[in-house]
């Protein structure tokens, strides 16, 4: 290591040092000062003070001080470590864990080599935790793996928290085999070694992973797990989707009397909103002892994605503090829910009382401007923006590109995407979208085949865009040319294909669409067998219609309806009928939707007294207004 200029080269004069009385009521003052968060300027006052007083001697302020040193400014660090004439193990300890917790961990690996060739008698169990964790934060896992032959050659492999801190480095370097290797080569775990690899399997997001250790920390090795375990394990049953473990973990929560500290509190309200179980997600709110802005949100944005945004409105009005993201979280809300002008309203609102504005917030306004026709608006919106000199992201130029041409104002749209220094495939399909919008078709087709790289979301937006536009035999043209390109569909694809053949009769590529999907085994769900559905009975096959319906496992509001309306265009009256009275059974509320089709079945079959009965169930017990469905 380089000889730096000593911070405490000069020494006040004897005359002035205050007697060890004054000393010893002062070290404890000073050290109180340290272990807050200081500033390097404030840091730097404290150290001239130290000087003066010549408390800098007594070793635990002069580590401290080190410490503090360490993770704010190396430089100052090293200054005060080279003014040492003799250093030790305590020495070395404080300055490399200090630079392991500061904004450039690697300064730590530097330091750690300058030990092992400066003072090797100095090295530690202690020192390795710290540098292991350090290689582990810069992804420096050649060196990590050096420095653990290191520890096995000194002996202190086998110190607990030196194995810790080693999983955690090669979960960090994304070496999660080595990680595990390790892990399953102890002979002794603590709950830290198990949130290692738990922590090492979700930082990787492999959250299967996280599930199996899980069960095997406290199925098979009955180790109690705390709450970051259990916020880990809830937030992989969140990613995969999987309730009924979530469940299984708040059942064995309660049943342990694990308390509830906020973030695990958030974590399960998280989990239950997310799959729409907001009474639970309530509860959970009112039984947490301490709650915070996230609590709130939560709330909030999980009413919203149920449909409750009165709701989700009430408990942000309730709201003691409100910081931005609560702000964004409603706002999304209300554009989820074609809520939009509520959404701009409160915008105006946080206007008002100078709430200051992000990336999230306009996004989402201008998405509801957007989808709502509002050009004017979202006009304002775009000279708010540059008024205000927002740093103009993709993100957001993807999102007045998008107001432009879902809006029709085309010329804006081209004078926005000429003038883009970057352009990717989301900025050439909104161009195209615009077209199709505007009536320029064939501008959106030499557009797409201008396009340096499609992916399947570029095929799929012009196929959904000419088939929403009435182009279905131009929709079902670029999905051949898809599979000319052996460019795979995906879902998404796949149902606005199948839109088109049930507008244009296309039976034949309908049956080969599904006949795909069994070969290629994808996934059935309600929306593309929906979409099924709809194309055999707009094809005349009610009979393949049917099929499909029935061996879907689960049966939701649009497939009863689907079917329903189906059977009623072929005739099947009765049959729609009694379709109709399952639905019921089942427990699926009707809506307009529905009984067109039910009315529609009573009216081919010339059944006037149960088309009574059923248009009185329908406005008088179901509340459904008889002009709900004029526009379907």
């Amino acid at each position: 290591m380089a000889t730096l200029t000593s911070l405490a080269s000069s020494q006040p004069p004897t005359s002035r040092t205050p007697s060890d009385k004054t000393l010893s009521k002062s070290i404890p003052h000073f050290i109180s000062v340290l272990q807050k968060s200081l500033s390097i300027k404030e840091l730097t006052q404290i150290h001239t003070q130290l000087l003066k007083s010549n408390l800098i001697q007594d070793p635990l302020i002069f580590t401290k001080i080190l410490s503090s040193y360490s993770s704010l400014n190396l430089q100052s660090a090293l200054q005060l470590f080279s003014s040492l004439p003799q250093r030790n193990s305590m020495h070395w300890f404080t300055l490399i864990h200090g630079c392991s917790l500061s904004p450039t961990p690697a300064n730590s690996i530097f330091l750690y080599m300058n030990l092992i060739e400066e003072d090797p008698f100095c090295l530690n169990s202690l020192i390795f935790p710290s540098v292991i964790k350090a290689c582990g934060k810069v992804s420096a896992g050649f060196e990590g793996t050096q420095i653990h032959s290191h520890a096995v050659k000194c002996g202190f492999v086998r110190d607990i928290y030196v194995q810790n801190s080693l999983i955690q480095m090669y979960f960090g370097c994304g070496r999660s085999k080595d990680a595990r290797k390790l892990f399953d080569q102890m002979s002794e775990r603590n709950v830290v070694t198990w949130n290692c690899v738990i922590g090492g399997y979700a930082e990787l997001a492999l959250w299967e992973n996280v599930i199996y250790m899980f069960k095997e920390m406290v199925g098979v090795f009955s180790v109690i797990p705390n709450s970051v375990t259990l916020v880990r394990v809830v937030t992989g049953c969140c990613r995969l989707g999987d309730i009924e473990m979530g469940k299984w973990v708040h059942g064995y929560v309660v049943d342990n009397g694990v308390p509830l500290c906020l973030n695990l509190g958030n974590v399960l309200m998280n989990m239950y909103a997310k799959f729409g179980d907001m009474e639970e997600a309530r509860r959970l709110f009112h039984e947490m002892v301490e709650r915070d802005v996230v609590s709130w949100t939560t709330l909030i944005s999980g009413y919203a994605s149920v449909g409750d945004i009165g709701v989700a409105r009430v408990v942000f009005d309730e709201m003691p503090v409100r910081n931005l993201v609560a702000w964004n979280a409603m706002i999304a809300g209300y554009v989820h829910n074609g809520c939009f002008q509520e959404a701009i309203f409160l915008f105006e609102e946080m206007q008002a009382l100078d709430v200051k504005t992000d990336k999230a917030t306009l996004v989402s306004l201008l998405s509801a401007c957007a989808r709502s026709g509002d050009l004017f608006t979202g006009k304002v919106i775009h000279g708010y923006i540059s008024k205000m000199g927002i740093n103009m992201t993709v993100d957001l130029l993807h999102s007045i590109l998008g107001l432009y041409s879902k809006c029709g104002d085309i010329d804006s749209a081209e004078l926005l995407f000429n003038k883009m220094g970057f352009k990717n495939e989301i900025s050439f399909t909104l161009m195209m979208e615009g077209y199709v919008t505007c009536g320029a078709k064939e501008i959106a087709l030499d557009l797409f085949k201008q396009m340096p790289h499609k992916d399947v979301a570029s095929w799929n937006a012009l196929i959904t865009a000419l088939a929403r536009h009435n182009h279905f035999n131009d929709a079902l043209d670029i999905f051949e040319e898809m599979q000319k390109m052996k460019v795979k569909p995906n879902s998404l694809t796949l149902v606005s294909t199948l839109s088109a053949c049930s507008r244009v009769g296309a039976l034949e590529l309908g049956k080969w669409i599904h006949a795909y999907i069994d070969r290629n085994n994808i996934k059935i769900d309600a929306q593309l067998s929906c979409s099924l559905i709809d194309m055999y009975a707009k094809c005349g096959d009610v009979e393949l219609s049917h099929n499909v319906f029935n061996k879907m496992p689960h049966k939701d509001l649009v497939s009863w309806s689907t079917m329903i309306r189906g059977l009623a265009m072929h005739g099947h009256s009765k049959v729609a009928l009694e379709y109709f009275q399952q639905m019921e059974e089942f427990g699926a509320k009707p809506d307009a939707v529905t009984f067109l089709g039910v009315l529609s079945a009573c009216s081919h079959a010339g059944l006037i007294e149960e088309g009574k009965y059923y248009f009185n169930l329908m406005s008088k017990t179901y509340g459904i207004s008889p002009t709900a469905g004029r526009t379907l």
